[in-house]
């Protein structure tokens, strides 16, 4: 088959999960000469100067650009002629919030579109995928079946597949020196190196369950630990941090908690903790179990969504319920930091095997190849 032209559409007004995904993509279709990627991102997104940096083609769009029905149809004429421009075969929107921005493309121009399907699915996915897709990819089997459950045009779409999201190799960090780099980390952090270190990282909101994470560390009473936060809160207010900082002062657990902003490279975070906690009250995949593999580090987490699917209990990590905080806080008095290390190296073989990015581009290709034939 020829090197397909690809161009991937992203909102993407910060980093996160999905950027994160979408970045690992974009370096590995680069080097896997099947795809010629070209990325369509508004000028302001801080995926428009990574791409820069990385040497990938990337235009202007002004996909946040929609509160007029004149700009929307400037959107979509503009992606039209970019696309003839760049003799794109298929245009693979990043999220479903981009996807609209694409509905024009099938009546003017033979391009192939693709969607990826990240977030949570309720009854506005008609809405959303009005225009049907040639295919579309969901980050877990839970998303594909709340596909399955809300879209009235699922049974239509030939190529629904489940791609779990890939870690980079960069990421596949080296086993060698763990101990060196631990200590390395903490230091930077300013931890204490004796004590039993999680983890959070993502965005600090109400959904990920972190003023739950912090009651449950507050009843760990045997346990000598300290906990790291990492991320930001995209709120302007900053609310639900302010509150999070506020409810550790008033549980009497600040000294163990730190709280370190948004790091734009998370490799010291997962040096410097045992594992990661992830108290989501709902998450679509979780990609952060998939990096703390990598590491080397289990993740205890709440039994919801697509985190059954990539962490196994007991072998990988924790699962729990977070209707029950004493019940979790018990079961870390309970688990020494040799089970967190063998849990770890589990869930390191579980991301070689499952989440490499050669593997996923193979796969991803495979997809694009069915929808032009």
């Amino acid at each position: 088959m020829k090197i397909l032209n690809v161009g991937y559409i992203a909102l993407a007004p910060f980093i996160g999960g999905s950027e994160r995904s979408l970045q690992i993509i974009l370096l590995e279709a680069t080097k896997s000469k099947k795809i010629n990627p070209i990325l369509f991102c508004p000028a302001e997104s801080p995926m428009y100067e990574w791409a820069k940096i990385n040497n990938i083609s990337t235009e202007k769009v002004a996909l946040n650009e929609t509160d007029s029905f004149l700009k929307v149809l400037k959107l979509r004429l503009q992606l039209v002629f970019l696309f003839r421009k760049y003799n794109i075969d298929i245009a693979h929107s990043n999220q479903v919030w981009s996807y609209p921005s694409l509905s024009l493309v099938p009546k003017l121009s033979n391009t192939k579109l693709v969607c990826h399907l990240r977030d949570p699915i309720n009854e506005d996915i008609d809405w959303w995928l009005k225009v049907k897709a040639d295919a579309l990819v969901c980050v877990s089997k839970y998303i594909q079946d709340s596909l399955k459950s809300n879209y009235s045009a699922y049974n239509e779409i030939a190529n629904i597949k489940t791609l779990i999201n890939p870690i980079s190799e960069h990421a596949l960090a080296n086993a060698k020196n763990v101990e060196e780099s631990k200590i390395a980390a903490r230091k930077k952090f300013s931890l204490c190196q004796s004590k039993i270190t999680f983890g959070f990282i993502g965005q600090i909101s109400p959904v990920k369950g972190v003023l739950e994470m912090l009651e449950m560390l507050s009843y760990c009473q045997t346990v000598d630990w300290q906990v790291i936060i990492a991320g930001h809160d995209t709120t302007k207010q900053q609310d639900y941090l302010l509150r999070c900082k506020a409810f550790a002062t008033e549980l009497g657990i600040s000294k163990n908690v730190h709280f370190l902003g948004f790091l734009e490279e998370t490799e010291d975070f997962y040096h410097s903790i045992d594992c990661v906690i992830m108290l989501s009250k709902e998450e679509p995949l979780g990609r952060v179990p998939l990096e703390a593999g990598a590491f080397s580090k289990p993740t205890i987490a709440n039994s919801v969504g697509g985190l059954k699917e990539i962490i196994i209990h007991n072998e990988t990590g924790i699962l729990c319920k977070i209707d029950s905080l004493k019940n979790i806080a018990e079961t870390i008095e309970r688990t020494s930091l040799d089970e967190y290390d063998a849990m770890g190296i589990n869930a390191r073989r579980f991301v070689e095997k499952n989440a490499s990015p050669s593997r996923y581009l193979s796969n991803l290709h495979s997809i694009y190849g069915k929808i032009i034939k």
